[in-house]
């Protein structure tokens, strides 16, 4: 016969069905009851915990610091008050796995101060959620490789910390030689579609060694198109030759294939030399784009380190800039055109013949 009264087991049947877990604990803090969602949580039966103490299984732990949280349990029954516990709360369940959840310790019953209910909200799901929306903003879809912005955060974030332990820090900009000729290939051996599909592959797998090649602390994006950038953290360009060594042998020994058809690809690698006197992150990246141009036209494979009195680099930019501008200018229709008449004074003559346009 069953030792439990009917009100108590409507009371179960009632907190089964809350998506809330809930657990209940004696005066002395000795577990008597687990809901199916807490059975879900805690990954244990209700019947496996039951007059084992609380602290056996519940393990909640601090999602930053990673220390340990004490259970206010005294607190809570002795002031005869409800806590809440909401920032940073992480539970590990019977086999290891984290949870992120808010949760609420209150005495129980209420009027005799006897044990203690607790119920938790699993936050896991809404977690991972934000998670990858915040990934999604700040990576690359394609590659899942960090996207241009977050990569000048982080080289922001390095720059600023330069004098403070004495570092250096190196860029590779990194350009797939000669990426759109591959396309084109592709796209005329097999069909534009499939051409596309194989430049996809392609820059996976070039993003796929760049993150095999270089270490846990080091930083890589894919700036735009077949344009990757790898930050070394705490590398001069001599150190850095290491990585970019074991980058293009990745490179040339990788079979870029589609089953059908096998690809050679080689990278073009401007390196820049990093100081606290660049200001910008941007700026960084525009000396990384003009080396790594300075290597396509040395050829395959091959690299180009930066340096100030690079002045034909700087004149490049210069035209490339220049150039650049004018055409985005015209194709984006920002170009204004104003008219003045042109007349002398006093008026003689209302009539005008000269003018005078600026555009």
């Amino acid at each position: 016969m069953s030792n439990t009264t009917p009100h108590q087991d409507h009371s179960c049947y009632a907190l089964n069905l809350l998506q809330e877990a809930v657990i209940i604990a004696d005066s002395a803090h000795q577990i008597s009851y687990l809901n199916s969602a807490a059975e879900h949580l805690c990954a244990c039966a209700s019947y496996e915990v039951k007059g084992q103490p609380l602290t056996q299984t519940l393990t909640l732990i601090d999602g930053l610091s990673r220390e340990k949280i004490t259970l206010p349990f005294e607190q809570c029954i002795e002031q005869n008050r409800i806590i809440k516990i909401t920032k940073h709360v992480v539970l590990l369940d019977n086999y290891g796995q984290e949870h992120r959840v808010e949760i609420t310790f209150a005495p129980y019953p209420p009027d005799d101060e006897q044990g203690i209910i607790i119920l938790f909200k699993d936050l896991s799901e809404t977690q991972q959620l934000s998670d990858r929306l915040n990934h999604e903003a700040s990576h690359d879809t394609l590659t899942g490789l960090m996207n241009r912005q977050t990569f000048e955060q982080q080289l922001s974030k390095y720059i600023r910390n330069m004098d403070e332990y004495a570092v250096e820090h190196c860029l590779c900009y990194i350009d797939i030689h000669q990426f759109k000729i591959i396309n084109n290939q592709a796209g005329h051996v097999i069909n534009n579609q499939a051409g596309h599909v194989i430049s996809n592959q392609i820059l996976q797998e070039i993003a796929e060694i760049l993150r095999n090649s270089m270490r846990s602390i080091d930083r890589v994006a894919r700036i735009e198109g077949d344009e990757f950038a790898l930050l070394l953290v705490d590398k001069t360009p001599q150190q850095a030759q290491q990585v970019i060594q074991l980058i293009l042998d990745n490179v040339k020994h990788h079979v870029f294939s589609n089953n059908t058809f096998d690809f050679e690809c080689g990278l073009s690698i401007g390196v820049v030399p990093i100081s606290n006197t660049f200001e910008e992150p941007a700026q960084i990246l525009t000396y990384g784009e003009l080396a790594c141009s300075s290597a396509k036209l040395k050829g395959f494979n091959q690299v180009h380190v930066f340096s100030d009195d690079d002045y034909e680099l700087t004149r490049q930019h210069t035209e490339i800039m220049r150039a650049g501008g004018i055409k985005e200018a015209i194709s984006g229709n920002r170009f204004s055109l104003y008219c003045q008449p042109i007349v002398s004074l006093p008026i003689i003559d209302e009539r005008v013949q000269h003018y005078e346009l600026l555009l």
